[in-house]
């Protein structure tokens, strides 16, 4: 971002942009040859901190229209009606947060909550048609905003972009608890340790 462009959007209110975490395209050097996984790990963590670098810039997550919520809808767009519980699981997060995003989601008219014909004591959630257009109008936005990004990049690299990060997201979701466990292991003692 050139100074001027980013001294006319603090003058409008919206924080600076931070730093980008990948300043270049090159993989960082690795002590002993080339660490694929490490580079690749390297790489999401960019993308992601880009990512929630966004959502901050975008809103500040109490609208209903925010990231969160929508992530929301496009689960129950994909799962079709499903229990509470169900939808946590899938979002990886936890229930009561679930739980709150919903109330706003059902206030809006975009979630229907109704009574599971196995369970009574529980309820299941779908989206209503409000919910699926907005879910639509979102994802279209969504793509809207990403175009000039990929404006330079041929048909084929969007394509495969997009496949490898599904196939990415979709073996984090089968090794999960190996993924977990494995940051949560503390550290080997290095030397002067």
């Amino acid at each position: 971002m050139t100074t001027d462009a980013a001294e006319s959007t603090q003058d409008a209110g919206v924080p600076p942009q931070p730093p980008s975490p990948a300043t270049s395209a090159e993989p960082r050097p690795s002590a002993g040859g080339a660490d694929l996984p490490a580079e690749l790990a390297d790489a999401i963590i960019g993308l992601v901190r880009q990512y929630h670098s966004l959502r901050v810039r975008i809103n500040d997550g109490k609208d209903v229209d925010a990231p969160p919520q929508m992530a929301v809808l496009g689960r129950l767009v994909d799962l079709g009606p499903c229990r509470a519980s169900v939808l946590a699981e899938a979002l990886l997060s936890d229930p009561s947060t679930v739980s709150r995003q919903v109330a706003g989601l059902v206030k809006a008219g975009w979630v229907d909550r109704g009574p599971d014909p196995v369970d009574g004591r529980a309820a299941i959630l779908s989206i209503t048609e409000a919910g699926r257009q907005r879910w639509v109008e979102h994802w279209r936005r969504r793509g809207e905003a990403l175009a000039p990004v990929v404006e330079r990049w041929s048909d084929e690299d969007q394509v495969d972009l997009a496949r490898l990060l599904r196939q990415y997201t979709l073996d984090v979701d089968r090794h999960w608890d190996e993924v977990v466990t494995a940051f949560r292991k503390p550290p080997a003692a290095g030397p002067g340790a």
